[in-house]
């Protein structure tokens, strides 16, 4: 954002723009994303309480927990593909920018 209010000051119309774009488009990145990370974040820490309830459990109670924690499991990796796609995305974009092809 600096370096869009620094091209503004200085008069320098198209390198506004420019940065104004790179601005919008980290926005829309981080928009995108934190979603994502929040269910990862989710994941992760139901995978946590099933891992220490695991832990103390006795034997009827461990089969359905070792299911409950494979599929804490599963929606952390698959957040984690869907961060990492995402993140792919914005790269391009990105480059699409700075290369002037957006």
């Amino acid at each position: 954002m600096q370096a869009a209010a620094n091209a503004r000051v200085s008069g320098d119309v198209e390198q506004e723009r420019y940065e104004q774009r790179r601005v919008e488009c980290f926005t829309s990145q981080l928009n995108e994303s934190n979603p994502i990370l929040t269910s990862i974040s989710e994941s992760m820490t139901e995978e946590g309480i099933l891992r220490d309830r695991m832990a103390i459990a006795g034997a009827a109670e461990r089969g359905q927990l070792a299911k409950e924690i494979k599929r804490a499991e599963e929606r952390k990796i698959e957040g984690n593909k869907r961060l990492m796609e995402t993140s792919a995305k914005y790269n391009s974009l990105m480059k699409a920018l700075r290369t002037g092809q957006e």
